[in-house]
């Protein structure tokens, strides 16, 4: 049996991680349930209203594999809305992580209720920098 490790990202990246398969997040329905062996999530959340997030992420869930890991990194607004607040970031990268096409954002304690909600343990939780979350979750 081939392993599938999957990558979602809002658009293509010049740096795709190696060894995994770069598919659109609506085409999951062509993956059987408990049929992909890890999942990548980079920026992608904030672009679907929360309650998306959550069928989204339920559903990443029911394609992996028991055991299967998922990764998930993203922006976590508490932290930067005290990075403007304290003008720790400058302005026209705000604008860019805030442009009109994202539909949510939160936090990392959102994410870390949900994912623990529809049954992922947490291997890793922890920030990349000062405003992105990042994490790893089993199934």
């Amino acid at each position: 049996m081939n392993n599938i490790n999957m990558f979602f990202h809002i658009s293509d990246q010049e740096l795709m991680p190696v060894g995994v398969t770069f598919d659109r997040i609506t085409n999951l329905d062509n993956y059987d349930n408990d049929s992909i062996d890890s999942i990548i999530i980079q920026d992608l959340l904030d672009y679907y209203i929360i309650e998306e997030d959550y069928r989204v992420l339920y559903k990443l869930y029911e394609k992996l594999k028991p055991g299967g890991k998922i990764e998930i990194q993203s922006i976590d607004i508490k932290k930067l809305c005290i990075a403007i607040a304290f003008n720790e970031i400058n302005e026209n990268f705000v604008q860019h992580i805030l442009y009109p096409y994202k539909q949510s954002i939160h936090s990392i304690n959102q994410i870390q209720s949900f994912l623990n909600k529809i049954g992922f343990s947490i291997e890793v939780k922890k920030y990349v920098n000062a405003l992105e979350y990042y994490f790893i979750a089993i199934k």
